[in-house]
């Protein structure tokens, strides 16, 4: 798990807030904290909802569907990345291996032409950029959420198991 975000000192953080900063020309300059103090910025947040176009809010200065997309694709360039930096700087030979990246869809997504459509965006983004790296979209947040749940207990429930057995 990637832990190690740009701007965060001395903390470690399993998630990293989806945030993109924006200079006057509408350009992407910043994400994630987005504490550039040395640029002048608007910072796009909160737009995930929005990538779903059957999604209504009446808040003045919502992101409209187009615009949630274009924020969600710079996003992810930079995971991709950031995440490509780290894995070649830990992982001998990152860029000759096979890489499946795993993604899964809100629970509130009911359309599953959005599953179609976040490859697409990924894909835009770079993750498929090379011939020996995929994208897979598999799962509601619920559905990883369980099984990674689901993974953690059954390794703390027989890690638990065998020390109670081996103390008798």
């Amino acid at each position: 798990m990637i832990q190690e975000w740009p701007d965060v000192r001395r903390r470690l953080f399993n998630k990293y807030p989806s945030r993109v900063g924006y200079n006057a020309n509408d350009r992407p300059v910043d994400w994630g904290e987005c504490n550039n103090a040395r640029v002048p910025m608007r910072t796009a947040r909160e737009f995930k909802l929005y990538l779903d176009p059957s999604f209504r809010d009446d808040f003045e200065g919502s992101p409209t569907h187009a615009e949630a997309v274009t924020y969600y694709q710079d996003y992810m360039r930079e995971i991709y990345r950031h995440t490509e930096d780290f894995f070649s700087r830990t992982v001998r030979n990152w860029h000759q291996r096979n890489v499946e990246y795993r993604f899964s869809i809100p629970t509130t997504w009911k359309n599953p032409r959005l599953t179609d459509q976040l490859k697409d965006w990924l894909a835009a983004a770079g993750f498929t950029n090379s011939h020996n790296r995929r994208v897979l979209v598999s799962q509601t947040e619920a559905e990883a959420a369980a099984v990674y749940a689901a993974k953690h207990y059954e390794v703390f429930y027989d890690t638990a198991l065998k020390s109670s057995w081996t103390s008798r």
